[in-house]
């Protein structure tokens, strides 16, 4: 007994064009060539050199062409459907980048530390929003040394962090000081005297920040230039890894800690917690913000980053 084998065909479409498919879908919908190439604004002759290519490349016939009008053939109706579904796929690709462009419906990711995460960004992103309603901020939080690596590496285009890189890839523009201040319970040091010298400061219960923490890093640099002290001749107790965890030890009475006084105004407004005074009016820092020397920002994204400038420039995250 014999038995036939189908030898398989494979269909090239590498040098299929949307011209091409755009006159199948009209002479379909339109039903003749005439009123097809009135559609397209082709000659008949152009409209049916498409259709002849079309059907070369794909290797068999697609349309019927009979007395009653134009027919599709089984292969004709696959293409014609999808067809349709790439010009609508074109359709929705054409109208998200129109979006993108004029800045409707944007995606904007911008990596933060701890305290421009928490305490500044949410405020910036409201007024933002009033601009561009349809905007959408994804914020990326991490320490500083997390967010610097991020904006490095490209992953993010825009980071806020609490101290300058030293990184020659990166452009770090200042954007405002912040303060960091000696806070502690009421509970564990009730009174509102200043410490006065750093011998005392050494005797108290520290609670600090983690490696790569932008505050903790200004902690033990202030330390190092008005002491010469390191981290290791503190009282250490705890250590954790964000701002908001080091307040709710303080809060809970676990020790002292140094942190910004953006993220405790709350809180010493409350009598929840208290400043210590120490020698000077505490640890000044900036907060600064970095991209790729070699970024090329989108409008969007560029009119997120003018934003952020104009708005720190006039004080309003404060």
């Amino acid at each position: 007994m014999a038995y036939g084998f189908f030898t398989m065909t494979k269909v090239n479409l590498v040098n299929l064009t949307f011209q091409q498919l755009e006159a199948l879908i009209a002479i379909v919908e339109e039903g003749t060539f005439s009123r097809a190439a009135r559609r397209v604004h082709l000659t008949q002759p152009s409209l049916t050199k498409h259709i002849q290519n079309l059907e070369e490349l794909v290797g068999v016939p697609l349309l019927l062409r009979g007395r009653g009008g134009v027919s599709l053939t089984a292969e004709g109706r696959l293409v014609f459907h999808f067809a349709r579904k790439l010009m609508k796929v074109r359709e929705e690709t054409a109208d998200r980048l129109s979006r993108l462009v004029n800045g409707e419906g944007v995606e904007i990711e911008v990596a933060a530390s701890t305290i421009p995460s928490v305490y500044i960004l949410p405020k910036l992103i409201s007024l933002f929003r009033q601009g561009y309603p349809q905007s959408k901020i994804i914020v990326v939080s991490s320490d500083s040394a997390g967010v610097t690596e991020m904006v490095e590496e490209g992953e993010v285009a825009l980071g806020l962090v609490g101290y300058k890189p030293s990184s020659g890839r990166l452009v770090a523009e200042v954007l405002g000081p912040d303060r960091l201040i000696l806070v502690a319970s009421p509970r564990l040091y009730p009174c509102q005297k200043e410490v006065h010298g750093f011998s005392e400061l050494c005797k108290l219960p520290f609670i600090v920040r983690e490696r790569g923490s932008g505050t903790q890093e200004m902690v033990e640099k202030w330390l190092r230039e008005k002491a010469r002290l390191n981290l290791h001749q503190l009282n250490v107790v705890a250590c954790f890894g964000s701002s908001e965890a080091v307040k709710e030890a303080v809060l809970a009475g676990v020790g002292v800690s140094f942190l910004s006084h953006r993220a405790v105004t709350r809180e010493l407004k409350l009598g929840l917690l208290r400043e210590i005074p120490v020698e000077g009016d505490g640890i000044m820092r900036y907060f600064y913000l970095i991209y790729r020397r070699t970024q090329r920002f989108l409008s969007y994204e560029k009119s997120f980053l003018d934003f952020i400038r104009s708005t720190f420039g006039g004080g309003l995250v404060e």
